[in-house]
């Protein structure tokens, strides 16, 4: 985002409203910029009504008037202050998914679920949680699979290996990964090469899990 310059423009003078956006504009033109204070004091001018109140159709246009943020950057910082500050969200060790987390992080995280919060971790990259997200909502949404990417088949004769063919045993296949992302590309290729069948996939402790048999109940 560029810099934002006060231009002295003082009609806001010294309301609630006129504090918090020269409280913005310190934040955003410190050497260090703290993004997630911004997007806090944006959070609190909407939650707070300070907008509408001082005669403007909503926060987005208080905004876009004396900060130059757009629609959808105010109502990003909305929702992932509403969903991750405003009401304390930690994981299994207590750690505040505010503080160990990044504002693009959370971003991703906003489609997750509760409990698919639990799996993800600060050390993914933006792109694994979203990958790993995406992937939670084909296993929910089949019909979804479509609009995936399409993969270079491996070869004909992969096709014959069906779970017909698999080895009589009663304990799956089971993989583990260090990486999301080299997880998540061995269940798309396991599932075209066995059409479709489907797997499990969960977190185990610095582990990414795959078992190649959803009939097999997950106890980590």
């Amino acid at each position: 985002m560029n810099e934002i310059i006060l231009t002295g423009n003082t009609s806001l003078g010294t309301t609630p409203l006129g504090r918090k956006t020269a409280a913005i504009i310190k934040l955003a033109n410190n050497q260090i910029r703290d993004e997630k204070q911004i997007a806090v004091r944006v959070a609190e001018v909407d939650r707070d009504e300070l907008a509408t109140t001082a005669g403007f159709k909503n926060t987005a246009e208080w905004a876009g008037e004396f900060l130059d943020f757009s629609k959808s950057k105010v109502s990003r910082y909305v929702s992932i202050v509403n969903r991750f500050k405003f009401v304390k969200v930690t994981d299994e060790q207590g750690r505040d998914y505010w503080d160990i987390f990044t504002l693009s992080q959370l971003q991703e995280m906003l489609k997750a679920t509760d409990e698919q919060l639990q799996q993800i971790t600060p050390d993914m990259t933006v792109k694994a949680i979203r990958e790993y997200l995406s992937y939670i909502d084909i296993q929910n949404n089949p019909e979804t699979e479509d609009a995936m990417p399409d993969e270079t088949e491996t070869g004909d004769n992969d096709e014959t290996e069906t779970e017909d063919a698999a080895p009589d045993t009663t304990t799956p296949p089971v993989k583990e990964f260090d990486d999301i992302t080299v997880a998540l590309s061995y269940i798309k290729q396991f599932a075209l090469e066995h059409d479709g069948s489907p797997v499990m996939f969960a977190r185990a402790g610095d582990k990414f899990r795959v078992i190649c048999d959803a009939s097999v109940k997950a106890t980590y």
